[in-house]
């Protein structure tokens, strides 16, 4: 599914009476799942990184680690 389809989903087939709120925790789920998105690559970057050493999430790819993942 795409985001699209997900919104037309809930527009055509979710009652009218919830429609609103049906769509509003679709987009309260991308949100929180943004923000755990962000904390987990912190977390990694905080994690991996230091002492001199690059992180698994370099700012070049010859130098990044992810491949370790």
């Amino acid at each position: 599914f795409t985001m699209v389809g997900l919104q037309e989903f809930f527009y055509d087939h979710v009652p009218t009476e919830i429609r609103s709120l049906g769509l509003s925790l679709y987009l309260s789920t991308l949100g929180v799942g943004s923000i755990l998105s962000s904390f987990i690559i912190s977390a990694v970057e905080k994690a991996t990184g230091g002492d001199g050493r690059d992180s698994w999430f370099a700012n070049t790819l010859n130098k990044g680690h992810l491949d370790i993942f």
